[in-house]
């Protein structure tokens, strides 16, 4: 895996400086159309979708590697690329793509503050429809490096005393409220407190 060419979170005046740094692949996770609109210089695209997979009742779970391994390769990634992700959303689902770089053992990405909205706020040039400048790779040999990345629904119900581990419900105040119903139950788990702290990320627990 290679060492990072940026920092977690940049700006996007130093990634703009970096566009042309070989070994550098900025991809833009979320809808096809957004993409074709406008997007970043040499973008490639990931669908959000194709990074969830799901087994009712729960839903986001990781994919397999087998299906990682085409989508990560298909976007121009070998583990020695430098990922710059960024998305239309409010950057959400280019998190889910540092994630699931995470669990894969891949340090080398970066979030683009303020995603594609902060790159235009700041008139940086971009291109429309399909990019072609992205090279797709081969088949990215995707393997779970960080298995400590994925907090089970078992692992959860262990250190909902803990005080050492704080759980963040990221839902919106009426899901987490019970107004709501997204889920077969409403509401939260039963812990002691839901602070800002610790990132444990859950894919695999499901919500109700």
């Amino acid at each position: 895996m290679s060492q990072p060419q940026l920092p977690l979170v940049a700006e996007a005046a130093e990634i703009a400086e970096r566009l042309d740094e070989p070994g550098l692949q900025v991809v833009f996770v979320g809808e096809p159309q957004v993409f074709a609109t406008a997007h970043i210089p040499g973008a490639s695209h990931i669908e959000y979708g194709s990074l969830n997979a799901a087994h009712p009742p729960a839903g986001g779970l990781l994919p397999s590697m087998e299906a990682l391994a085409q989508v990560l390769g298909a976007a121009g990634i070998t583990p020695e690329t430098h990922v710059v992700a960024y998305d239309a959303s409010g950057n959400a689902q280019a998190s889910r793509l540092i994630w699931t770089l995470e669990c894969l053992g891949h340090d080398a990405a970066t979030l683009l503050n303020g995603g594609l909205a902060a790159w235009m706020d700041e008139k940086r040039a971009v291109e429309s429809g399909i990019s072609t400048s992205a090279r797709p790779a081969a088949p990215y040999p995707a393997e779970l490096r960080k298995a400590e990345a994925i907090a089970s629904r078992h692992y959860i119900l262990e250190h909902l005393e803990d005080a050492q581990t704080v759980i963040l419900d990221a839902r919106s105040p009426g899901e987490y409220s019970g107004e709501v119903v997204e889920r077969r139950k409403a509401g939260t788990s039963p812990v002691p407190s839901i602070l800002s702290g610790r990132r444990i990320s859950t894919p695999t627990m499901p919500c109700g």
